[in-house]
């Protein structure tokens, strides 16, 4: 029995559908890391994390910002429900600094105003704008 050729993809967020096309792969941010997955992949289902998802279709490759959810994989298919799902276009960089900045501040607790789960939810918040920032500042090298 010899082994798929493509993957389809599904990929969206509760507002918006991201993503419904074949790929030859695709790479997932989990909480444990990135996987790769190719045609044929063991079924798997695992949590999506925080970064960057890319794959690879016939037109090139195509990148995602991404965060939350989870990955359900079948040896042809790929769905991921995320909680939040960007393409790098609409990633807005003003916002993504300004996240930054309040998400330090919030972390640096100077004045011991913020609660330890807002200083949690402050270090998700700092990891979210890095890897905006990153995928813009990667985004910009290219052109």
């Amino acid at each position: 029995m010899s082994l798929p050729q493509h993957l389809f993809i599904e990929i969206a967020t509760p507002e918006k559908h991201l993503a419904g096309e074949r790929a030859e792969w695709i790479h997932i941010p989990t909480l444990k890391g990135y996987i790769g997955i190719l045609p044929g992949h063991v079924p798997l289902v695992t949590i999506l994390g925080t970064g960057e998802l890319t794959f690879k279709t016939e037109k090139g490759e195509k990148s995602l910002f991404v965060s939350g959810g989870f990955v359900e994989v079948l040896p042809t298919w790929v769905r991921i429900i995320a909680e939040i799902g960007e393409r790098i276009e609409e990633i807005e960089e003003e916002r993504a600094l300004a996240e930054k900045e309040r998400a330090e501040r919030i972390i640096k607790n100077e004045k011991g105003e913020y609660t330890q789960e807002e200083i949690k939810i402050a270090i998700h918040s700092l990891r979210k704008a890095e890897e905006r920032l990153r995928m813009i500042s990667k985004r910009k090298g290219k052109l």
